[in-house]
């Protein structure tokens, strides 16, 4: 597999094991979630029989009031028993009302209801106890005290309550299981969700190594493509610069007028595929760590000045106003001199290319707290916000030029910035579209 489609691969791979790590995570919190409303549906089911519980064991309160204030109002005839009964009488009916509301859905509410049956039954066997002892008919009253009939309901009651309280139990039961269950279940899922989330980010961390690593062989390779390109390509430039530099001056014999302007085209072309194979030799040497400085005292001012020198041909060829505003004193520096000479170019070069005609450009050199600085600025075509991150990218050119008749292979700029890093200095860019560029070099100081 070559490098390129192993990246393609594994950016594939990672895609997949993100996809199947946020899957994992997602049944994972399902599983969570549906344990977490089981208890608490199993919780609110506890507090409904909870408070059913409660009502019932106060019916059974209430009841035993009931029948001991009854009983002792037939027995002894004082009314002040009828007090305790008649209240214990409606917060019975009450509570019956309260269960029948609480059980309504219950599997048990069929109990409930043969519960408040029975339970009328004997409140209505009570009241007419006291019915017949307040008509008069002691005899019948202390005799339906005597019949038995009133133990049979209440054991029934009794019996219910129990049976109730035992079908509750069993629900509970039913859902402390199934909480269980599910608690078992998210545990489960839990874990296993850990184990495959650990392996899947094991594996998308070795794919994203493997593909880093493919991707700098494959930028490895083609700064190695375009370093031996450049030795190959510059050998036979140079010796047909040589020749026709020959036959411009005239050493292989005379040329006419017509030969000789297109041969000095041709000379003229050379130079340009020559200096286009320098800047590529020199951005392989930079990537590779191979660019070294060679570093030498010199006067910053000096080396601008000579820069402007070298390119205020071809800029007044184009009809731009070039202004140098030099520093108040001479500013001295440690540094490459070839090489900051070439960034000062390029950046020059970059306004020229990019200044139409009749436009101005302006390079000052200026002094200021322990640096030193360079600025280029012109009233060119500017740069586009959206392109400004870009700017010192590889082979990167502005869209609003990639129409145009503009020369260039998009590395000056991107050499300019190395060469700065290397002498720990930095490279600024302010610009607007249509109303030009400013480039701020700057350089740590040495004084003398």
């Amino acid at each position: 597999m070559r490098v390129g489609e192993f990246s393609q691969y594994s950016n594939y791979k990672i895609f997949i094991a993100l996809g199947g790590m946020i899957a994992l995570a997602l049944v994972g919190t399902i599983t969570a979630i549906l344990a977490m409303t089981q208890m608490l549906q199993v919780r609110e089911v506890s507090q409904h029989h909870n408070d059913a519980r409660f009502q019932m064991e106060n019916l059974l309160t209430n009841l035993e009031t009931a029948e001991t204030s009854q009983r002792g109002y037939l027995l002894t005839g004082d009314q002040v028993y009828l007090t305790p009964y008649h209240q214990t009488t409606i917060n019975a009916n009450r509570q019956l009302q309260t269960l029948g509301q609480q059980s309504n859905g219950a599997p048990y509410h069929t109990d409930i209801l043969r519960l408040q049956s029975l339970v009328h039954s004997r409140l209505a066997m009570l009241d007419q106890g006291i019915a017949l002892y307040s008509a008069g008919d002691i005899e019948g009253s202390v005799a339906s005290l005597k019949s038995g009939q009133e133990s049979v309901i209440s054991g029934q009651i009794r019996r219910s309550v129990s049976g109730i309280e035992e079908a509750q139990a069993g629900l509970l039961n039913q859902g402390r299981l199934s909480v269980e269950s599910f608690a078992g279940l998210a545990r489960g899922v839990s874990l296993a969700t850990l184990g495959l989330t650990l392996l899947l980010a094991s594996l998308v961390y070795y794919l994203y190594v493997k593909a880093i690593q493919a991707e700098r062989e494959l930028d490895y390779a083609k700064d190695e493509f375009v370093s031996l390109a450049s030795h190959q390509l510059r050998t036979p430039a140079t010796g047909i610069k040589s020749i026709l530099a020959m036959l411009v001056a005239g050493d292989l014999g005379p040329l006419g007028q017509q030969q000789k302007y297109f041969v000095s085209k041709a000379l003229e072309s050379n130079e340009r595929e020559i200096r286009i194979i320098d800047e590529l030799l020199n951005v392989a040497r930079a990537d590779a760590g191979r660019l070294v400085l060679r570093a030498s005292e010199l006067e910053l001012g000096a080396l601008v000045a000579a820069v402007i020198a070298e390119q205020r041909t071809a800029i007044e060829s184009k009809k731009i106003t070039l202004r140098f505003k030099p520093a108040a004193r001479p500013i001295h520096l440690e540094a490459d001199e070839e090489k900051l000479f070439m960034a000062v170019s390029n950046l020059l070069d970059n306004a020229r290319k990019y200044t139409p005609e009749k436009g101005k450009i302006t390079v000052a050199v200026h002094e200021k707290r322990g640096s030193a600085s360079v600025e280029v600025t012109d009233t060119g075509i500017g740069i586009d916000e959206t392109e400004m991150s870009h700017i010192f990218d590889r082979f990167q050119r502005a869209r609003n030029v990639l129409g145009g008749n503009i020369e260039g292979t998009g590395l000056g700029l991107y050499l300019a910035r190395r060469i700065m890093e290397l002498h720990n200095g930095t490279i600024e860019v302010s610009s607007k579209k249509d109303h030009g560029t400013k480039f701020v070099m700057t350089l740590p100081q040495r004084r003398t």
